[in-house]
């Protein structure tokens, strides 16, 4: 009977370790799920700001090509 009473606690404490071990792993991927979203928030605005630049730059481009 003791060794079934161990074999029990056993039993309950890895599904308890387990259980825990999940939990942490759901936690740490929702925090890298917000980090992937906000970098590619803050990759889609440089590559926006990316595109202005490059229209501004070829804008005077054209200008000082135009005055020559």
């Amino acid at each position: 009977i003791l060794l079934i009473g161990v074999l029990i606690a056993g039993v309950l404490w890895a599904f308890w370790f387990v259980s825990k071990e999940v939990s942490i792993l759901i936690r740490k991927n929702q925090e890298l799920a917000m980090q992937t979203s906000l970098l590619n928030r803050d990759s889609e605005m440089l590559i926006r700001e990316v595109e202005r630049l490059k229209g501004e730059l070829a804008e005077q481009r054209s200008e000082e090509r135009g005055d020559r």
